[in-house]
């Protein structure tokens, strides 16, 4: 008889079950991982609060992975080892690599992403909310031992953070602006200050603003106190900053960005924008003008993961600030309803 494991399915909004199923066995060139923590991303959430209109039950979500490989299938290459502590590169590396966009080396925006080359009578997502998981070994990241297992599941949000800052051209000396101070802003702040920049942090919420000082945040604006544009400038001797990162969905932070970057910044829409379609209202006279550039990135490639993987375990970023709570999987109920508090950075779950 199989031997069976525990894995959680977001099965309508609101509701998530814990169901036993065979563990798998991995197939050629892939492992089998036992998944040791796993973060709960915004994505998960909106599917939980049904907010995500993308998304569709039964989900098997779980895409910040760290975990040993205990078993690999035939024909795997040298690289990774059985005993090894990895994390996976799930959500945006599962990719086609025969379309246009791959093709072309933008393989995290791949025409035909969607996990693919899930089986078919599964339900659909990553599986990370699990004991176990077969996966391919290239979407398997080392790190070393000494990294507890709830900070390299953050290796994968990390890693777009990392993506992020290469695509913006962040330079020392820089005036940076990030707009937003959850896991993600955060993460630009902890980034952008160790690139020597100049670091300004727009947050209305208390706690979350005093989290980013404490962090090394230069200064900090409260946007619903405070005029946004005029207090960058000020900040900035009125040039205005050179990069502004938005790491809320919030169109107008968009438009007051355009509004606070310098001639030839850049303002990068870093978070995605829920309910889709929204709009914003420009002045296209500002980037013909000034040469502003408004651009941004999603997901991450295999050279992002291997330098979060790396940055981790280098021990150079101290992330624990950054976990807010950690549930054991039975609890995960109770952890879904945790990660929408205000107070609340990432909630992780053990195995």
């Amino acid at each position: 008889m199989a031997k069976m494991m525990t894995r959680a399915v977001i099965v309508a909004p609101g509701r998530v079950e814990l169901e036993q199923v065979p563990i798998p066995k991995p197939g050629p060139r892939q492992g089998l991982v036992r998944i040791k923590a796993c973060g709960i991303c915004t994505w998960e959430m909106r599917v939980f609060k049904g907010s995500d209109k993308a998304g569709f039950y039964p989900m098997l979500g779980g895409h910040e992975i760290s975990g040993i490989v205990e078993e690999l299938g035939a024909g795997s290459l040298p690289g990774v080892n059985i005993g090894d502590h990895v994390a996976i590169g799930l959500d945006n590396l599962v990719r086609c690599h025969q379309c246009d966009s791959c093709r072309r080396g933008n393989d995290n925006l791949c025409d035909n992403l969607l996990w693919q080359d899930r089986i078919s009578n599964e339900p659909f997502g990553p599986g990370g909310f699990g004991e176990y998981l077969a996966v391919d070994t290239r979407r398997m990241f080392r790190i070393d031992d000494s990294v507890p297992f709830v900070e390299a599941a953050l290796a994968e949000p990390l890693a777009c953070v990392l993506r992020s800052l290469k695509k913006a051209s962040v330079h020392s000396g820089d005036y940076i602006v990030v707009v937003g101070a959850g896991i993600m802003g955060l993460l630009h702040l902890i980034l952008a200050k160790r690139a020597q920049t100049t670091v300004i942090v727009s947050e209305p919420i208390p706690t979350r603003a005093e989290m980013a000082r404490a962090l090394g945040a230069d200064h900090t604006i409260n946007p619903l106190q405070e005029d946004f544009v005029a207090r960058v400038r000020q900040i900035t001797s009125d040039r205005g900053a050179d990069i502004i990162f938005v790491a809320v969905g919030i169109a107008r932070a968009v438009e007051q960005s355009i509004q606070a970057v310098a001639k030839a910044g850049r303002v990068h829409c870093y978070a995605s924008f829920h309910p889709r379609g929204m709009r914003i209202s420009l002045d296209p006279n500002l980037f013909h003008g000034k040469e502003i550039v408004l651009t941004g990135t999603v997901g991450q490639d295999h050279e992002d993961f291997l330098r979060a993987a790396a940055i981790l375990s280098s021990r150079a970023l101290d992330l624990k600030p950054l976990i807010s709570r950690t549930y054991p999987l039975s609890q995960i109920s109770t952890a879904f309803e945790d990660a929408q508090r205000a107070d609340t950075y990432r909630v992780v779950l053990t195995m």
